[in-house]
């Protein structure tokens, strides 16, 4: 997945695209904290991540317009999970909208009238909401979480269980 994407860099003498979209680091985070595949996986994508020209501007999703919401199939504890991932390692994190109020329908809009919504949905005091914005306020305080290297401490390599990874920055 990482040689698809990273074609679409171009070369130095024919540069194309600064930055991409992480589909193969969503892949396994939909696996690993949706369907409970063993952490190693997700280890090995980051370890690959890592590998782009640039890692620090690839874009980071758990779910977005062309994907299933996350909570369609996946846990709100673990969803949290994911989302503490996007937020601590190398990438841009991009939260797709509703996600902040916990959606589970692909495309539901936010605001009254629109797709699959009666009602507005914007509220800044949802669980999830308040929690995302503890993440970007951890993210944004940290320079380590935004620039810092990673290394893999340890992943489980059967079923769901440990993924330990450490960020240094400067010392």
């Amino acid at each position: 997945g990482e040689q698809v994407i990273e074609s679409y860099y171009g070369s130095e003498s024919k540069p194309e695209f600064n930055s991409v979209l992480g589909f193969p680091l969503y892949q396994s985070i939909e696996r690993v904290f949706s369907e409970g595949s063993a952490p190693a996986q997700l280890a090995y994508r980051l370890q690959q991540h890592m590998k782009y020209a640039d890692p620090y501007t690839v874009v980071n999703f758990v779910d977005n317009h062309d994907v299933k919401r996350f909570l369609a199939a996946g846990s709100l504890p673990n969803f949290k999970q994911a989302l503490s991932v996007i937020f601590t390692i190398p990438g841009i994190p991009v939260i797709y909208q509703g996600s902040e109020q916990a959606h589970k329908e692909t495309r539901q809009a936010m605001f009254a009238g629109g797709y699959m919504t009666e009602e507005d949905q914007y509220n800044t005091e949802s669980e999830m909401y308040r929690f995302i914005q503890s993440l970007a306020e951890l993210r944004t305080s940290h320079k380590v979480l935004t620039r810092g290297t990673l290394s893999i401490l340890d992943a489980s390599e059967f079923g769901p269980g440990l993924l330990a990874y450490r960020r240094d920055y400067q010392g």
